[in-house]
């Protein structure tokens, strides 16, 4: 029969146990910027890249959910893009940079985005190019861009 003193012992070496697991599952994120463009696009980027630095667009809701053969998919995370365009959105450690997750995008004024797309390691990011639905918003204010004056009088 055990003793009480044997019991206890036990009973701290499983929870020291099951804290060193919990503990090796911390969550990190996925770093990214939505941009506005000619065409829908999801990739990851190297962080040097220039395309990354054109103004950003606020306020865009992004999902991020598992995209696995013959399985239903699992959200991973939501985020919004903040006045820069950047978002991050927050996943499970125990996701690999090989997993493979489908990320949506939405706001008002542009076609919703779908796109497939790997971990991006630490010295990228996932870039969205979004399209607009009607003439060019500016970026920073979601505003259409005005009109170029016609050069050409009487040109109707």
């Amino acid at each position: 029969m055990q003793t009480l003193t044997t019991r206890r012992i036990l009973s701290v070496t499983a929870w020291a146990a099951v804290l060193t697991l919990l503990g090796g599952c911390h969550s990190h994120s996925i770093a990214g910027r939505v941009v506005d463009g000619q065409a829908g696009v999801a990739s990851t980027v190297a962080l040097d890249k220039t395309r990354k630095d054109q103004a950003g667009l606020s306020g865009v809701e992004i999902e991020v959910r598992t995209q696995e053969k013959n399985s239903e998919s699992e959200l991973v995370g939501k985020a919004t893009s903040d006045a820069t365009g950047a978002f991050s959105v927050p996943i499970s450690e125990s996701l690999q940079i090989r997993d493979r997750l489908r990320v949506t995008a939405r706001r008002d004024g542009y076609i919703p985005l779908r796109g497939d797309f790997y971990i991006p390691g630490e010295d990228k990011l996932l870039l969205l190019v979004m399209k607009s639905t009607g003439p060019s918003p500016t970026p920073t204010t979601g505003l259409p861009a005005s009109k170029p004056a016609d050069d050409k009088p009487g040109s109707k």
